[in-house]
């Protein structure tokens, strides 16, 4: 009998549903990050049981079930921190997001639950070869990236980027603009640009796209895939890219190999407009943090109890994400002739929620 697979969203650029694949182990030294992996569910259901298809659809997965995922790595500090290269001997690993990302976690928050564990079923093998990520990117030829950009940039998840994008689409598209929403760091969510599509964008797009199970790679892989995401974001025909990227603190941890933000900004720096950034201590009546090791805690989101403290007590008008006044303004200022040309001539840096 054909085994039954469930396809997580990180296959979605992928047309493996519809393939005839084995699942064959393969040596250690031929794993590399975006390698399409079978992985069969070892752990009892629990609230972090759910895998997001293909689709973007939530489906919960039992002990025996196989899920189709992609090696990959993952630096969320709120939630869990891993990759692929820590998975050991007994080839033992575990979902790191929803989306299929595949990886044995070095660390994780104490308020979650354990992670969907997995047992190493082989590779994905497509006619005598091993299938990756970076085999469905759609060749794309290299254009220059002009359109204008709304980014937003929060160096926390949950800090409020894409509800404040999906706000942000909504005002564009009420002006009649052909708006292209995308994500251009992090770990691959189907959900977060779907909601954008729900919001009123024509055309999604994020990282995945471009071949990233996320954008904890290399300053060259990452330049490279940007590259090509962009061009096709160019070739799409639209006004306006509404994009968010963050999730990972700006600071060391980029250095060593994050989630690329500096790479994105600087790419993309001369088509800004719009840049709203992340609610800091300073929103909710607290000092910035003083010298080198106060800082590089508070970025890494350690140790910064008072901070945590005051967001817990702020009440929900301060903690529910909302578009800041400054940017609403600056968008409606354009109110009867946001055009193109409009938006490219003006520049506004706000602070969101």
């Amino acid at each position: 009998m054909k085994p039954r697979y469930f396809f997580t969203s990180l296959t979605r650029i992928s047309d493996l549903p519809e393939t005839l694949f084995s699942a064959e182990p393969l040596p250690r030294r031929e794993w590399e990050t975006g390698d399409y992996v079978v992985g069969k569910v070892i752990s009892p259901p629990s609230r972090l049981s759910g895998i997001e298809l293909s689709s973007g659809r939530m489906v919960e997965v039992t002990e025996g079930d196989l899920v189709v995922g992609a090696f990959g790595v993952r630096y969320a500090t709120l939630e869990a921190v891993g990759g692929w290269q820590n998975i050991g001997a007994e080839r033992q690993m575990e979902a790191l997001t929803g989306a299929g990302l595949f990886g044995k976690a070095t660390s994780r928050s104490a308020m979650l639950p354990s992670l969907i564990a997995l047992s190493y079923n082989g590779h994905v093998v497509v006619n005598g070869g091993k299938a990756t990520m970076r085999d469905f990117v759609i060749p794309t030829l290299q254009r220059g990236f002009d359109l204008p950009v709304v980014l937003l940039v929060g160096t926390s998840m949950s800090a409020g980027k894409t509800t404040s994008a999906k706000v942000i689409i909504r005002l564009l598209r009420q002006e009649g603009l052909a708006v292209v929403g995308a994500k251009l760091t992090g770990a691959g969510r189907y959900r977060d640009i779907l909601s954008m599509q729900d919001a009123g964008a024509e055309h999604i797009f994020d990282f995945v796209d471009a071949g990233l199970p996320s954008t904890v790679v290399s300053a060259r892989e990452y330049k490279k895939s940007l590259r090509n995401l962009l061009a096709r974001m160019a070739s799409v025909g639209g006004d306006v890219v509404v994009a968010e990227v963050g999730a990972s603190p700006p600071g060391a941890l980029q250095r060593r190999d994050g989630y690329r933000g500096d790479r994105r900004e600087r790419a993309m720096h001369r088509a800004l407009r719009l840049r709203p950034l992340r609610r800091d201590r300073r929103d909710v009546g607290l000092p910035e943090p003083s010298g080198p090791r106060d800082r590089a805690r508070h970025e890494h989101g350690r140790g910064d109890r008072a901070y945590r403290e005051a967001l817990r007590h702020s009440g929900p008008e301060r903690t529910r994400p909302r578009l800041p006044a400054e940017a609403k303004e600056c968008l409606e200022d354009f109110s009867g002739t946001l055009t193109t040309s409009s938006l490219a001539a003006r520049a506004c840096t706000v602070r969101s929620p």
